[in-house]
């Protein structure tokens, strides 16, 4: 497993779950709740020939700041079930996503 943590501050965090969007909808489940988002997302690794799943906590603490929380398990295969880096590669990916859009609207982001 792999975990990516960081705080986003700024005017208009509460958009930070757009930067994930452009996951096709049949590879994502998504729930919203009272101040907090969770997105799972599932991904195929063809080196691995086997899926992993990434989950994405975004909970808003206040009007100017949010925390967010990748967590990526799976797609480990063979006798050994090596995921051969694929859940850092997952966790990491995600992560480029939201700082990107982060630094385009002026948010800062810190990861802890």
């Amino acid at each position: 497993m792999e975990r990516v943590e960081f705080v986003v501050r700024g005017k208009g965090v509460e958009t930070v779950p757009e930067a994930i969007s452009g996951v096709p909808q049949d590879k994502r489940v998504d729930y919203d709740g009272d101040g907090f988002r969770v997105v799972t997302t599932e991904q195929y690794y063809l080196r691995t020939n086997s899926n992993l799943q990434a989950t994405t906590i975004i909970e808003l603490l206040d009007e100017t700041t949010c925390r967010v929380a990748i967590i990526s398990g799976g797609g480990g295969s063979g006798l050994l079930g090596s995921t051969m880096g694929s859940e850092s590669s997952e966790a990491n990916k995600l992560a480029r996503k939201i700082e990107e859009y982060c630094a385009e609207r002026g948010l800062d982001v810190e990861r802890a």
